[in-house]
């Protein structure tokens, strides 16, 4: 093959071709052409002794616009395909061409396929169409020289834009990322911020890098070929990692399994869902998340050397041993930052369906340092690609990922055009929201000094800067739930106090413990509502259905009677307190429903006097320290099942399509939601036994006065949500969408002296933390924005700089390709240089406010500003 880099330079030079519109060349032995409407037909003749050489005959080319050839192109072969392309016209060979497409279908195909996703065969069956409609027959068959075509031209740009033309190594020395573009606004050493030692400390985290990570299972690959037969142009220079070292790992880690104590983890079920058949890009079997993200984590971030803000939906699993797998890469790959420089989190719109203890911890919000990031931008970025997932699943590996890359650098590049307008939107909003929240938050700080005084406030103050140094201290935005004791905890308690008994000679046998009891009671009540649940459900089933029923009848029957033997012994006198038609349901379970069966536990029974005469001592205590764990316990789970069932159907609308997988999925979302009405049976039941016997449980009993007085004056602060009361911890532990607006409520800063309650003061605390984090985010959007936007100037400047050092590099060339060289690189600089300039009179007034704000200043000026109106999302952030 000729050398593709002179080639594509070489396109640039003057044109050696005259066009005649309309000319009748049938004196030169060509037909007419017919002209039809505004398709007029454009006559090519060649000049100079190319005319009368025939060695060369072109045929056939694939026009836009009707464009026709009225003669043999007959050209030396030496210079046939080098002067083709300064005709603006693509061979589909360097030797010897018979096909050829025009630059302008090229570059139109190239615009729709990134932006439309319009797949190839679609604009082949469009021109096929065109040209049958014209000529009457079908035309020959090009559709496989037209994908050719366009997978070299697609790669070559990639190539121009990145000067691999004016670099001596040529294409051959493209670096790994090489052709991926430079976000203006991340840090780059050199080229916007300072080198690593040149950076203050008090300064650093400006410096930092956002990456966000996700796992994308819409484009998935067929297998229609392999890439001995689909070699790569490539070599994955622009946004995919080389597989050597990612296979190499994945093979290690074929045979782990999933663990996932959170119940966030939503994104693992979707291995359930696919159907991998004939597949090569998906789950593949064996593979697991962690190795996965670890092999791409590791060479994105081979070269980072400050501090790293990573995010990732499951976080709270994928970081669990992360450094200690690190170990596992070669030493060549090991990451140049400390555990300590590498922080991670969760995106703001996934944490909702993790467990309360991940909403604090690897929380955006109260993350120091952290602007207002909230790491769901990838997302969009996905909904942007997926569309291409129908082109890309029948194509091969490399055309695939060159397709890909393609669309990547088509939005990374629109993303870049758009930052004159969105910084402009972000940091005005931004500048607004700062000062009204620096004023609500004085306000509220001036009037807790008064009310709890300095030293409680410098107190809070120190419990922040202490939770975030250390995440094992408590956390100062969320309430402390005193008494907080699971059932499992519970029974080891009771186990434990019954050794002891033994241990002193109190003689129990461990069959027929006190605690075995109390919770064979209360799973015979769980399999009874489970069974009344089964019945409901299968009220019509199959015979196997029914067959399983009565089963599960006979088994919960046996269950009851040896239930009975063991309530013969703790409670001794229960058949001479309990009437006749009571005893029936001791005496003779198996003559009833055994899911209508009462069991008659201690809770049950009417009134302390009967328990007493019937109960051994601490038999009704322990139990109701066993039904306060069980109602926590359920309550717990009824709303992680209630966040699991939204993020379910989020996950489903956005990531489930096809039949197949919707009925799998129909599954999962039926056991959820079967868990969420079993936890809702049985919890009411137990909050009963709790309020009857009027028992402290998940934050509620009979209430004084003073304490329905506390619930009332939080609820009148916003602090208590009708609908969460009783809860544990109260609605204020949980952060909700839309914090970062949230202002305080005018009540806050009628605060009156007679409020000195601990309920109060620890809501008071949770709010004056919430709202100096909420401060302090946007103040450093503030700043970052003002930092970002400064180094889009200096990466422009820089890039200017670049584009000229590349002239003159390579010496050993004709003059006409170093003209070509040379025009392109003014005419990059050129365009950095004015981009700096326009961008530097636009933001200047901003960014003046930006400081005044930050330097404490009265800020007016900011409101005079309008809100632009821009093409690419207001969400697109500048993460890497």
């Amino acid at each position: 093959m000729m050398k593709i880099s002179d080639t594509l330079a070489k396109a640039a030079e003057v044109d050696s071709f005259s066009y005649t519109m309309g000319e009748d060349l049938s004196g030169m032995g060509a037909p007419k052409a017919p002209l039809d409407g505004d398709l007029d037909g454009i006559r090519v003749t060649a000049r100079g002794k190319a005319q009368q050489n025939l060695e060369n005959p072109m045929h056939t080319w694939i026009p836009l616009r009707g464009e026709y050839l009225d003669e043999f192109l007959c050209l030396p072969s030496v210079e046939h395909c080098a002067q083709l392309l300064r005709s603006s016209w693509y061979p589909a060979t360097p030797l010897e061409p018979q096909t050829s497409t025009t630059f302008t279908l090229m570059r139109l195909f190239h615009t729709i396929n990134c932006q439309g996703k319009l797949p190839a065969f679609d604009l082949w069956k469009s021109l096929e169409i065109m040209t049958s409609n014209r000529t009457h027959s079908p035309p020959p068959d090009r559709y496989k020289v037209l994908l050719w075509t366009i997978h070299q031209w697609c790669h070559l740009k990639q190539c121009k834009w990145a000067s691999r033309g004016h670099n001596p190594t040529g294409i051959e020395g493209t670096a790994q990322g090489g052709l991926a573009l430079d976000c203006p606004a991340c840090p780059l050493p050199s080229k916007n911020i300072p080198l690593l030692g040149e950076i203050k400390d008090a300064k650093r985290w400006l410096y930092r890098h956002f990456f966000a990570t996700d796992a994308n299972f819409r484009t998935r690959n067929a297998i229609v070929s392999t890439e001995e037969k689909d070699p790569s142009l490539s070599d994955r220079w622009a946004y995919f990692v080389r597989k050597g070292l990612y296979m190499e790992h994945i093979w290690k880690h074929v045979t782990e399994e999933e663990i996932s104590t959170c119940s966030g983890f939503t994104a693992v079920f979707l291995v359930n869902l696919k159907n991998i058949q004939g597949l090569c890009t998906t789950r593949m079997h064996g593979e697991r998340y962690q190795c996965n993200v670890d092999g791409v984590i590791v060479q994105a971030l081979n070269d980072v050397e400050l501090e790293v803000v990573i995010s990732y939906n499951v976080i709270c699993q994928w970081g669990i041993h992360f450094w200690k797998r690190m170990q596992e890469f070669p030493d060549n790959a090991q990451l140049k930052i400390t555990e300590d420089a590498l922080i991670m989190c969760i995106p703001k719109f996934h944490i909702w369906a993790h467990q309360l203890e991940c909403h604090t911890r690897f929380s955006f919000n109260y993350l120091l340092d952290a602007a207002r990031m909230h790491s769901e931008t990838i997302e969009e970025n996905w909904a942007n690609s997926n569309r291409a997932a129908a082109q890309t699943k029948m194509l091969g590996p490399s055309a695939r990922e060159d397709t890909l890359d393609n669309i990547f650098s088509f939005h990374n590049f629109k993303t870049i055009e758009s930052f004159g307008c969105m910084f402009t939107n972000r940091i005005v909003e931004a500048i607004q929201e700062a000062r009204v929240h620096r004023t609500d938050f004085e306000s509220f700080n001036k009037g807790l000094m008064r009310f709890c005084g300095p030293a409680a406030v410098k107190m809070w103050l120190e419990s922040v800067h202490a939770w975030e140094k250390d995440h094992s201290k408590p956390c100062p935005y969320e309430a402390k739930l005193q008494g907080k004791v699971t059932l499992q905890e519970v029974e080891l308690q009771l186990s434990r106090e019954e050794y002891d008994t033994v241990v002193r000679g109190g003689g129990v046998l461990a069959q027929s413990s006190l605690s075995t009891f109390i919770f064979s009671g209360i799973q015979i009540e769980e399999a009874q509502q489970n069974l009344a649940l089964e019945v409901k459900a299968r009220a019509a089933g199959t015979i196997y259905q029914q067959l399983n029923i009565q089963k599960q009848r006979k088994s919960l029957g046996w269950r009851i009677q040896q239930f009975c033997g063991l309530q013969q012994l703790f409670m001794l006198n229960l058949h001479q307190a309990l009437m006749t038609a009571k005893l029936q349901y001791i005496d003779g379970p198996s003559s009833f429903i055994s899911k209508a069966i009462k069991l008659f536990m201690p809770s049950e029974l009417d009134g302390d006097t009967q328990r007493a005469s019937i109960c051994g001592p601490g038999i009704a205590e322990a139990e109701m320290r066993v039904r306060e764990a069980e109602a926590r316990d359920l309550l717990q789970w009824l709303r992680q099942g209630l966040r699991n069932r939204s993020a379910s159907h989020l996950f489903t609308v956005k990531n489930v399509t096809g039949q197949n997988p919707t009925s799998c999925n129909q599954g999962i979302l039926h056991n959820i939601q079967m868990n969420i009405y079993e936890n809702k049976l049985r919890y009411p039941y137990a909050r009963n036994v709790l309020n009857k016997e009027d028992i402290h449980a998940v934050n509620e009993k009979s209430l004084t006065e003073e304490e329905l007085h506390d619930q009332e004056h939080l609820r009148d602060l916003g602090l208590l949500d009708s609908t969460l009361e009783g809860t544990a911890g109260g609605s204020w532990s949980i952060a909700q969408l839309g914090e970062g607006h949230r202002r305080l409520s005018w009540i806050w800063y009628q605060l009156g002296r007679d409020d000195d309650r601990p309920a109060i003061h620890e809501a008071l605390h949770i709010e004056w933390c919430k709202a100096c984090a909420r401060m302090l985010c946007w103040e450093e959007e503030v700043e970052l924005l003002n930092e970002e936007m400064r180094r889009v100037l200096a990466y422009k400047e820089w890039h200017h700089s670049w584009w000229m050092s590349q002239l003159g590099m390579r010496t050993r060339i004709s003059e006409d390709l170093q003209e070509g060289l040379t025009a392109y690189a003014y005419e990059h600089a050129v365009q950095d240089w004015s981009c700096a300039s326009e961008l530097k009179k636009k933001w200047h007034p901003l960014r003046k406010l930006a400081i005044e704000l930050l330097e404490g200043l009265p800020i007016t000026e900011v409101y005079e500003y309008e809100v632009e109106e821009d093409d690419i999302s207001d969400d697109v952030t500048e993460e890497e």
